[in-house]
């Protein structure tokens, strides 16, 4: 889907998930980042 300029905010339950790193691709039009998450429970 196509989104307006602005901020926007992502939440991620992990509570299903198990401990560890967790890497997170985001695409805003020609540009894609990577971030890495760690998950510790």
């Amino acid at each position: 889907s196509v989104l307006s300029k602005g901020i926007y905010q992502l939440s991620w339950n992990g509570s299903n998930q198990i401990s560890g790193i967790y890497f997170i691709r985001i695409k805003a039009g020609n540009h894609l980042t990577t971030k890495k998450v760690l998950l510790l429970k």
